[in-house]
Order: C-alpha cells, then sequence, then structure tokens
C-alpha cells in the first residue's frame, strides 16, 4: 500500500511538471505538427495517469467504476489514439463492430488499459517489423451465450496469430 503510493507520487511530480509544459506550449502560437505534439503530449500524460490511479485502487482492492460504454464511438477514439501514439498508419489497425449501437456495462479505463496492453502485444510480438503489423479488433455478443450475451473480443496481428477471445 505505502510502497504502491509512493511510486505513484514519483510518477506523478514528473507528469505534473510535462503536463504543465504541455499546457504553456499549447497557448503559444505553434503551426498545426507542433499543435499535434503537444496534444499527443497531454494525451499521453493523461493515460499515465489513469494507468497510476487503476494501479492505486488496485493496491486498495477497489472496485472499478463501471460505466454504460457506447463502444461504437468508444473503440473508434480509442483507434484514434492508438494509431496516433503508436505511429501507425490508419490501415493498419481495424475495428469490426458487429453491432455499432453496442451498449456495455464496463470500467472505462479498465476496457482501455486491457486494449492497449492487447494491442501493444501484438505489435511487440510480431515477427514482423512494426511498419507492417496490421491489428484487427472484432467485437460482438457470444452467440454461445444465450444467458448474458456477454461481449466478445478478438484481437489479432497479422503474421503468426494473436487471437484473444473473452472479456
Amino acid at each position: 500500500g505505502r510502497l504502491t503510493a509512493s511510486i505513484a507520487h514519483e510518477i506523478r511530480n514528473p507528469l505534473s511538471a510535462i503536463n504543465h509544459a504541455a499546457q504553456l506550449l499549447a497557448e503559444s502560437e505553434l503551426d498545426k505538427a507542433d499543435s499535434n505534439l503537444t496534444q499527443i503530449i497531454t494525451t499521453q500524460v493523461q493515460r499515465l495517469d489513469k494507468v497510476v490511479q487503476n494501479v492505486l485502487s488496485l493496491s486498495r482492492h477497489e472496485k472499478g467504476q463501471n460505466e454504460v460504454i457506447e463502444l461504437g464511438k468508444w473503440l473508434q477514439n480509442f483507434h484514434e489514439e492508438f494509431v496516433q501514439a503508436n505511429d501507425m498508419d490508419d490501415s493498419q489497425f481495424t475495428i469490426n463492430i458487429i453491432n455499432d449501437e453496442e451498449l456495455i456495462l464496463f470500467d472505462s479505463s479498465h476496457l482501455y488499459q486491457v486494449l492497449c496492453n492487447l494491442c501493444t502485444n501484438a505489435i511487440n510480438h510480431s515477427k514482423l517489423e512494426k511498419q507492417q503489423v496490421k491489428i484487427k479488433i472484432v467485437c460482438g455478443h457470444d452467440v454461445h451465450d444465450a444467458v448474458t450475451g456477454a461481449a466478445v473480443f478478438q484481437a489479432g496481428s497479422s503474421g503468426p496469430e494473436l487471437d484473444i477471445v473473452g472479456m
């Protein structure tokens, strides 16, 4: 508990300074490329802060904050952020949602962390060069589970298949 809190504090201090510097940069006149870089910094700082929050809540044995998520919109935002953060081409990462209006009840920060880990693993553990890796996420209902109709995600990369099913 205390060790985790201490580490979180040590991570958050430089994150706060980075975030503040990005905010100051954003207030100055920047060209489009520099403005995009500033936005990437801000987004990644927020992402890291959420990771720290998740680690702290897990160390305190706190439950996640379930919320209703519009899966199609959420996955599209995830796609855009992941592609930008990992310097990928849009064509390298596709999402196939069986029902665009799908709603799920889940903690969005945990969902982000899980999918980010799966997609990062697809890149890191592929035998292909990063520019050749293609990630595909397929999302729908488990047709074999008529009672709950649980959402099922499949994530895979080109090359040696990395299929992860379930969530």
